[in-house]
């Protein structure tokens, strides 16, 4: 994650989730990882490894390595998570980490598999909801 995108999470972002939480009544938080399809190069991934330490012992999300989309997916949405989680204003909401992978488009529909280095599919999504 670059500086200038965490320092936009703290700043902005942040600040954007609480006011739709003063607006809704809302105290979850889904960060959603999304790639395109170009095939991840192959690598042995770590997530088994590591997740648990980089979810709940502080361990820095960079260390994650991921064998396809769906781990590239979710390391991404986690390293998010990590900042969203370590600011006190968001204490009270559960923050959790997903996947899409290289399955849904940026129309929130299942991808055409059409192929390809695409750039505007490689995101992050933040959804916000009442726990059950």
């Amino acid at each position: 994650m670059t500086p200038d995108f965490a320092a936009a999470l703290r700043n902005v972002v942040i600040t954007r989730l609480l006011d739709i939480a003063d607006s809704f009544d809302v105290d979850v938080i889904e960060v959603i990882g999304h790639t395109d399809e170009q095939p991840v190069a192959n690598h042995a991934s770590n997530l088994d490894r590591y997740l648990s330490s980089v979810t709940l012992a502080g361990t820095d999300a960079a260390v994650l390595q991921w064998s396809d989309n769906a781990g590239l997916g979710l390391a991404r949405a986690l390293a998010v998570v990590k900042v969203l989680a370590s600011d006190a204003r968001l204490a009270a909401f559960r923050t959790l980490p997903l996947s899409g992978a290289q399955l849904i488009d940026t129309d929130g529909r299942l991808t055409r598999w059409e192929g390809g280095d695409v750039r505007e599919r490689r995101r992050i999504e933040i959804r916000m909801r009442k726990s059950n």
